[in-house]
């Protein structure tokens, strides 16, 4: 999964002027780009532990979004979720739909983080976040298949030193039984 979302089920009342509101328009520019986001209301079954629900989805992806408002930043959830986002050095994106300061259990991680603006220009902060977003999972793709190449280099080298090593034990063994075949036939 690429995007963890952060927010507020309160948030779902903050329409645009088109009457979408502001996580359904993220989820849809998502889906639209094919980044792939989980989010609590979608992802939990009923009797399922909440707690560790929300950490293992954390921990899965790559990016955390935190949509920021008075709602997110007065959930005490939400700091639990951006604490855990930091533990597992998580990217973290805090996204504004309205100019709450945050509350300091949450300054404390995203305060020296660049936010977007939702506020401001609606339009091209979806693009920022997209633009982030896809920006962020590249350079992870790219960090991974150079981790991929460095840990296939060093198996082949490790695979090259095996045969290798295999290759001068048998040539011993085949000179000591060549040895032994003339020490048989000098007796």
């Amino acid at each position: 999964m690429d995007v963890f979302i952060s927010y507020s089920r309160k948030d779902r009342e903050h329409k645009d002027p088109d009457g979408e509101d502001v996580i359904s328009r993220i989820q849809n520019c998502f889906r639209e780009n094919g980044i792939t986001f989980w989010l609590d209301e979608e992802g939990i079954r009923s009797g399922e532990p909440f707690g560790s629900v929300i950490s293992r989805n954390i921990v899965s992806s790559k990016v955390f979004l935190f949509v920021s408002s008075s709602n997110s930043n007065a959930s005490r959830w939400i700091c639990g979720e951006i604490a855990t986002a930091s533990t597992y050095e998580k990217c973290i994106i805090p996204f504004r739909i309205d100019n709450t300061p945050y509350n300091s259990s949450i300054a404390i991680y995203v305060a020296a983080l660049d936010a977007i603006n939702y506020e401001k220009d609606a339009d091209k902060a979806i693009r920022k976040l997209i633009d982030s977003v896809k920006s962020y999972l590249n350079e992870v793709s790219a960090l991974r298949q150079s981790r991929d190449h460095e840990l296939k280099t060093k198996y082949a080298q490790q695979f090259e030193a095996l045969v290798d090593e295999q290759i001068r034990m048998q040539s011993e063994l085949n000179a000591k039984e060549a040895r032994i075949e003339a020490l048989a036939r000098e007796k």
